[in-house]
């Protein structure tokens, strides 16, 4: 039997559709205005702006060209979204951590490679090194 349930829109195709979404109301064009310049169903586009649906690449490039804007711009906004969400997410875990007392080797080398390893730890952290001599002559 063939599935032919629609595949989940991930993070990245949300932080898309948001941006999507924001720039049509921006320029104050209506979802009805946009389904017709892009020969979309308005009821499919309004799936698609609330990141319910996947846009396919054509979509895209149809949407955005109906909302006069270049698709790597979309794309690196909904990029550098995603960028800052995960910075917010890792920041409680890195400030609960604390910082590590290198002299007296805190933190388990053993241990936290064996986390990373096991996919447990999501980061890790690079203790620091003597300053490179440098000797321009």
């Amino acid at each position: 039997m063939i599935d032919k349930s629609k595949p989940a829109v991930g993070a990245f195709g949300k932080a898309v559709a948001r941006h999507l979404q924001a720039r049509r109301a921006h320029q104050q064009i209506t979802q009805q205005q946009l389904s017709t310049e892009t020969e979309i169903s308005q009821s499919q586009l309004s799936k698609q702006l609330r990141g319910l649906r996947a846009i396919s690449i054509d979509e895209f490039e149809l949407i955005c060209a109906a909302l006069n804007i270049e698709m790597e711009d979309i794309l690196r906004l909904a990029e550098d979204e995603m960028a800052n969400e995960t910075v917010t997410q890792l920041r409680p875990r890195i400030e609960q951590m604390g910082t590590p007392d290198v002299e007296s080797k805190q933190y388990d080398e053993d241990a936290i490679l064996d986390g990373i390893n096991a996919g447990t730890e999501k980061f890790a952290a690079q203790e620091s090194t003597d300053p490179l001599e440098e000797n321009y002559t």
